[in-house]
């Protein structure tokens, strides 16, 4: 067995090890060691990588094979250089990970890097590539979300911008027998970032008038309560908020509340009521008078 121990291939990137009389090996950067089963003998090799302008270090050699496997080492020199990949909005919250597609002449597949740190940083052979930043998830989206990129002499950086996808929600009140009054609604429940944006966990909004007020919510659900003065309904009072790709309204509807309790009366009541009594009083004792008056029947 012939095995060949390499350093310095880029992981996407490809190398091959030539035997005389065995079909070519091919590998990539991932692996350390490639194998070509031979028997025993003296047998003329090379190694060759894509990238153009690599070489390795030996290139080529004889090898004799003994009854036992033989190592070869091989270091390959490749024109590359770092790519750094910094991201501004995420901040590293809740430890989630985003990651980075890259894609070019001089990667065999497709490579993608992901961590959570502020940056990500990737050697790569010269050339041009493209990528696509991919968020940790669905409330977050990023610009540029795909770009171009050359490798060349010096390291590149490439800056990208996390933001929280939001929709509009807009809490509409409407008045009955009542004109407009302070109003506030409580929202909890909500998904939090280190953005600058608001942390929905608090009194959301105070409005003295009847036009509807608006605020943006990532994707996530909600409890909300509306808050009225003393004296006051409201309906709905309460609900969910469920914010899921669409933005919508909510309506409900302040009333003023019946009066309760003991009648105030005013003095032209107490008259009024006064006066209804004196002439109710006056009509009983004209009825017994009449009747104790009249003379017996002959």
């Amino acid at each position: 067995m012939l095995q060949f121990n390499q350093t310095g291939v880029p992981a996407y990137s490809s190398w091959w090890i030539n035997v005389t009389g065995f079909a070519p090996q091919h590998q990539t950067g991932h692996d350390v060691l490639g194998g070509v089963s031979v028997p025993n003998g003296t047998f003329p090799w090379s190694v060759a990588v894509e990238i153009a302008g690599g070489v390795g270090n030996p290139s080529h050699g004889n090898v004799t094979v003994a009854g036992q496997t033989v190592y070869v080492d091989v270091a390959f020199s490749v024109p590359n250089n770092t790519v750094t990949f910094r991201e501004t909005g995420l901040d590293g919250l809740s430890g989630e990970a985003w990651s980075v597609a890259i894609s070019g002449a001089a990667l065999l597949n497709n490579g993608s890097i992901s961590g959570t740190a502020s940056s990500l940083s990737v050697r790569l052979p010269d050339g041009p590539y493209t990528f696509r930043a991919m968020p940790p998830d669905t409330v977050w989206i990023v610009s540029p979300l795909t770009g171009n990129f050359s490798v060349g002499a010096s390291p590149s950086i490439i800056s990208l911008t996390f933001a929280v996808y939001v929709y509009v929600v807009f809490f509409d009140p409407h008045f009955s027998g009542t004109s407009p009054v302070a109003w506030s609604v409580l929202v909890s429940g909500a998904f939090t970032n280190s953005t600058g944006y608001t942390v929905y966990n608090g009194e959301l909004f105070v409005n003295g008038s009847s036009q509807d007020v608006s605020q943006t919510f990532a994707n996530s659900t909600y409890n909300y309560s509306v808050r009225v003065p003393a004296g006051d309904s409201v309906s709905p009072a309460s609900g969910f908020l469920s914010v899921m790709g669409r933005g919508y309204g909510i309506n409900f509807t302040i009333s003023a509340s019946p009066a309760t309790g003991p009648v105030a009366w005013g003095i032209d009541g107490y008259l009024v009521l006064v006066t209804l009594a004196v002439v109710g009083l006056a009509a009983v004792l004209l009825v017994i008078r009449r009747r104790r008056g009249s003379p017996p029947a002959p």
